[in-house]
């Protein structure tokens, strides 16, 4: 049994507080993986991403352009070793959050925005989004960043109106995993046969 807890903790560009993930073991190995990345190379001169999944179900993407320095930590899971002591911490906490709070905590949670956070921009840009496959489609661009033609990746928001999104400026961009993957089977309905 894995005890160990996985963070990835990125400082980016323009940006005072880090952006903190809990990663599984995979993508942790993947983003050690990025040092043998050569960015001053001619093919990295425009913005690339490390795009991962976190633990709490949100699928991400970090500019690799913009990054300053990480730290990809490791520590003993303590709530798996203790399980116990932390349960009775845990009723203890639940029952000092305001409604409000945990109102606040579950809305963002469970939202189906896509959330941008762009290099000269305060606050962060959400777009909200129904369709599934726009949320795939934006994340396999921004993946795949810069090797189509397009120089603007294009989604469209909850009322059909479309979004065009400049990979160059973009720092982060989150989204929820479950969106992300029921949008990859609409678009790909033969993988999920293949894998049946």
């Amino acid at each position: 049994m894995n005890y160990e807890k996985y963070t990835l903790c990125f400082y980016l560009k323009a940006r005072e507080n880090p952006f903190i993930y809990e990663v599984d073991e995979s993508e942790r190995n993947r983003f050690s993986a990025l040092k043998n990345i050569e960015l001053n190379k001619e093919e990295h001169k425009h913005n690339i991403f490390f795009s991962f999944d976190t633990k709490n179900g949100m699928s991400v993407a970090v500019s690799l352009k913009y990054l300053q320095y990480a730290y990809s930590l490791f520590d003993p899971d303590y709530e798996k070793l203790f399980p116990q002591y932390y349960k009775d911490i845990k009723e203890k906490e639940i029952q000092n959050i305001s409604t409000d709070k945990q109102a606040e905590d579950n809305s963002n949670s469970t939202d189906d925005s896509v959330k941008l956070i762009f290099i000269y921009k305060s606050e962060v840009v959400k777009i909200e989004i129904d369709e599934p496959e726009y949320a795939f489609m934006l994340m396999n661009s921004i993946d795949n960043y810069p090797d189509f033609d397009e120089k603007l990746v294009s989604i469209f928001d909850i009322d059909g109106e479309e979004v065009l999104i400049n990979p160059e400026e973009l720092l982060l961009i989150e989204l929820p995993k479950e969106l992300y993957d029921e949008g990859f089977k609409q678009i790909n309905p033969d993988a999920n046969e293949e894998k049946g």
